[in-house]
């Protein structure tokens, strides 16, 4: 009886043994095929990455990037001059509609309005390429030596402005716009031709008294420069009170 039960013992042991066996090499089999479903669920999600999503996101980048420049190129051709890249009359307005809404603003701000002297002529004598040479030369001068705070627009033909939305001295700017004539008056030599040209500046003040509006700021510099103009042109004058302007002033 002993000799059963041991020999039953021996058999139960050995079953044990067995399944255990068993046991860990299903758990190995397992972990190899839970391996593999997992290098092939990351090669399936690389392979649909570079085929699929990475082109499309560099497409989407790329799109993102055109429309970025193409708007930046918008934004640049509708408030700067085609031809002497200057900031233009839409931008000029644009900035005063910023400038006004902040009501007290106009009276820290000074406007230079300045206009090339025969130019007309110039360019009515000359021809067109010759005139347009000359004002992307006359920007070039515009634009040398700038003061704080300052901003240079072409208005159109050749009126050109000069515009401060911060308080300036005026001495200062007397001698900013003392050496502006004088780069303007410079000879060049424009298409075979010794051009020599001149400009006559008119200037007015946000703190004048009566100023209440850039409206009436640009009248007072348009009155400035007429004044200038009838007096011989060729210099620039400061807008006052009792300066006797034209019956009809540029409108804004």
């Amino acid at each position: 009886m002993a000799m059963v039960f041991q020999s039953w013992i021996s058999k139960l042991s050995c079953t044990e043994h067995l399944v255990y066996e068993a046991s860990l090499y299903q758990n190995r089999y397992l972990r190899v095929i839970y391996a593999m479903i997992f290098a092939l669920v990351l090669i399936g999600m690389w392979i649909i990455w570079y085929f699929t999503l990475r082109p499309l996101a560099d497409s989407l980048a790329t799109s993102y990037e055109q429309i970025v420049a193409k708007n930046a190129r918008l934004d640049y051709q509708a408030n700067h001059d085609s031809l002497t890249g200057l900031l233009n009359r839409a931008a000029f307005s644009n900035k005063l509609k910023k400038i006004e809404c902040k009501h007290t603003s106009i009276k820290a701000c000074s406007l230079v309005l300045i206009d090339l002297d025969q130019f007309k002529e110039i360019n009515d004598l000359l021809g067109h390429d010759v005139g347009d040479k000359v004002l992307i030369q006359a920007a070039k001068d515009i634009t040398k030596a700038p003061m704080r705070n300052e901003s240079a627009y072409r208005l159109g033909g050749d009126e050109f402005a000069l515009l401060y939305d911060k308080k300036v001295d005026q001495d200062q700017l007397t001698k900013r716009l003392e050496s502006l004539i004088e780069e303007i008056k410079k000879p060049r030599q424009i298409s075979e031709y010794d051009i020599r040209c001149s400009c006559s500046i008119g200037v007015a003040f946000g703190h004048q008294q009566g100023c209440s509006s850039f409206k009436m700021l640009f009248k007072r510099a348009d009155t400035a420069l007429y004044e200038v103009k009838r007096n011989g042109r060729d210099g620039f004058g400061f807008y006052k009170a009792d300066t006797v302007g034209p019956v009809f002033a540029r409108s804004l």
